[in-house]
């Protein structure tokens, strides 16, 4: 519907391989740094967060924040919290294996789980991602929405609904590696059902401007 009432850049792409360069060079109109930078606010002190931020009100969910907090509230404060102390839960159970092993061992596993531990992780998202809409405003108004979406851990349905299928850890469904006919023929089918997902995304975006009034007089990107 969208792609019906605008202009659609079917072949666009980024300037960078990595996310977390390549949203940043689209969130300032600037080349990334040679170097693999952190996104944040000091790295990347001009950006449209910047250049409106002053005169109008701001409504942002952003995997990679370069939003300076004056403008934008800071967010995932739980996610955090959360992702914190998995990493001190496992580095406690390191130290204490490390005292109990056999110094001549060294089969201890110190994985960490993905970005907010996976699955969770990405329920965690979605549910960020539904109240930005829900925050969507007419006016004065700039909502900028980065939506990690498709990305794998696969785990979406078209409805948002989660997935009841499990996967190992070393499965390519986890891994993202498709190295066989099999893992590429269940990948290629867990990111379409995602990537339908990310499309009813942007329809609720459309539907929540329309509701509110302000789809015509909406600059949409």
């Amino acid at each position: 519907e969208l792609a019906d009432d605008a202009t659609w850049y079917r072949n666009a792409t980024t300037v960078h391989a990595l996310t977390h360069m390549a949203v940043p060079a689209i969130l300032t109109g600037q080349m990334p740094p040679e170097e693999q930078t952190a996104p944040t606010p000091s790295v990347y002190s001009e950006s449209i967060f910047s250049l409106l931020g002053g005169s109008y009100d701001v409504n942002s969910a952003q995997e990679f924040n370069i939003c300076p907090s004056s403008v934008c509230v800071p967010q995932d404060f739980d996610g955090a919290l959360s992702a914190l102390g998995e990493l001190l839960d496992r580095s406690a159970e390191v130290f204490m294996d490390r005292l109990t092993t056999d110094p001549g061992t060294d089969d201890v596993d110190t994985a960490v789980g993905g970005p907010v531990g996976g699955r969770e992780g990405m329920v965690l998202r979605d549910t960020r991602y539904r109240e930005f809409v829900d925050n969507i405003e007419g006016g004065r108004t700039f909502s900028a929405v980065h939506l990690l979406e498709p990305h794998h851990f696969w785990v979406f349905n078209p409805s948002g609904s989660v997935s009841n299928t499990l996967y190992e850890e070393d499965h390519p469904i986890r891994t993202g590696g498709w190295d066989s006919d099999e893992a590429a023929s269940v990948g290629r089918q867990q990111h379409l059902l995602q990537a339908q997902y990310a499309d009813d995304y942007v329809g609720a975006i459309v539907e929540r401007l329309k509701s509110i009034d302000a789809y015509e007089d909406a600059l949409v990107i």
